[in-house]
């Protein structure tokens, strides 16, 4: 545990402070000790982790990144048209070009795929910020913009089938 905490010390994965997951636990740092670290979890309670094991195990570091993967997946009603699905590509793809908390380097919206009963357009990029309730809040504010221009093209979002077809009993 001490070669641990010397590993942990010099190689810092994780400090005090930062966010990480291991395993399947997932929460704050709250001290790195000589023979433990303690992780306090999102639901509160406290992981205490030998360090010979944190320093020989995969850690990622959710503090360490640049910013935050934004990928939501707009499901339109099958009965979309193809020119309402052109639409709402285009100008979710321009809303999020010129949102400036929006990384457009590595940008892409696209009509991915046929669901099973949706047509899926899919959204990759990322929001500039390392602060995730922020992202929360930004990402809310493009789902409601995104939901706005669903609408603004004609188009609905799409409901799963339950028990036969929509608009049948089942």
């Amino acid at each position: 545990d001490l070669f641990g905490a010397v590993t942990l010390y010099s190689q810092k994965p994780v400090s005090t402070g930062d966010v990480c997951r291991y395993g399947t636990h997932f929460g704050q740092v709250e001290e790195i000790g000589l023979r433990s670290t303690r992780i306090r979890t999102q639901g509160n309670t406290v992981v205490t982790v030998p360090n010979s094991r944190l320093a020989y195990e995969d850690i990622e570091n959710i503090s360490a990144r640049k910013s935050v993967w934004y990928q939501p997946l707009i499901r339109l009603r099958i009965d979309t048209t193809p020119e309402q699905v052109r639409q709402v590509v285009d100008r979710v793809r321009q809303f999020l070009i010129d949102d400036e908390r929006v990384l457009n380097d590595v940008l892409r919206v696209q009509f991915r795929q046929f669901g099973e009963y949706s047509l899926d357009v899919k959204v990759h990029c990322y929001v500039d910020t390392i602060k995730f309730d922020e992202y929360l809040q930004i990402a809310e504010e493009l789902n409601f913009r995104i939901l706005e221009i669903v609408h603004e093209a004609g188009a609905s979002l799409a409901l799963p089938e339950r028990g036969g077809r929509l608009g049948q009993a089942g």
